[in-house]
């Protein structure tokens, strides 16, 4: 039953690969990750590896190198000191593929940023590493008093597409808490949703003029959600007027 399904597999790739199918294009070798984005943290990836040309090509169950794009172009990442990478070698067949795991561990702490794996034979994966969450920013940390408006920059570092809207609310530290304050006067909010893909930022403006401000510790809370989720999570950008 194996061999039939490798059989299969090999004509599907064989397929694939004439025809420029997902992809894949006859006489090249294709690594292709699981995801585009991982949280920063992440210990293992996993890719498979696809062979397309009509020649065996070697292959080895650990070896590869990490590339991390800085400054217009990649720079290699050393391994750390206390890797021991197996010394094996397997032959890949003409249109077969091959699973693979790479250990993102095992060079040290990555940051944040643009990552590129090389398999044995210098096929790339380009990915994300993310801070695993999302953040907001405003411009400026300290407001005179009597500014009617703020300026954020949402950032979505985690692997999935999220949405929030225009709406917030604006709460001042007062007695060792944060108290929630009204606007004069009721506020229309548009019916609109921001989407943001992971690894991606916008920046969205807080109209302030509705409500009596003073100087003082302040913070804007808004609302996101994950695409396809029902609930919803706050997250706060604070500020001081003065």
């Amino acid at each position: 039953m194996a061999k039939i399904i490798s059989f299969f597999t090999a004509i599907f790739l064989a397929l694939q690969s004439l025809f420029g199918i997902g992809g894949l294009r006859f006489g090249k070798v294709v690594l292709v990750l699981e995801k585009d984005s991982y949280a920063v943290g992440t210990e293992t990836v996993a890719a498979e590896l696809y062979n397309c040309t009509l020649k065996p090509i070697p292959t080895a169950p650990y070896a590869y190198s990490l590339e991390r794009w800085e400054g217009g172009a990649w720079t290699r990442i050393a391994l750390k000191d206390t890797v021991i990478i197996p010394d094996a070698m397997v032959m890949l067949p003409p249109f077969r593929s091959a699973g693979k795991s790479f250990r993102l561990t095992d060079h040290g702490s990555l940051t944040a940023g643009r990552y590129r794996l090389a398999a044995s034979v210098s096929a790339y994966a380009e990915f994300e590493l993310t801070n695993g969450k999302v953040t907001i920013a405003l411009n400026a940390e300290t407001y005179p008093l009597g500014t009617k408006a703020v300026q954020a920059t949402w950032y979505n570092g985690t692997g999935e597409k999220i949405w929030f809207g225009p709406s917030f609310e604006l709460e001042r530290w007062d007695g060792g808490k944060w108290v929630p304050v009204e606007p004069r006067e009721p506020v229309a909010v548009p019916a609109v949703i921001y989407f943001l893909e992971p690894s991606r930022s916008k920046n969205h403006t807080y109209n302030l003029s509705h409500y009596d401000l003073q100087a003082g510790r302040w913070r804007v809370a808004a609302r996101y959600s994950v695409d396809g989720d029902t609930g919803s999570a706050v997250i706060y950008a604070e500020f001081e007027l003065k």
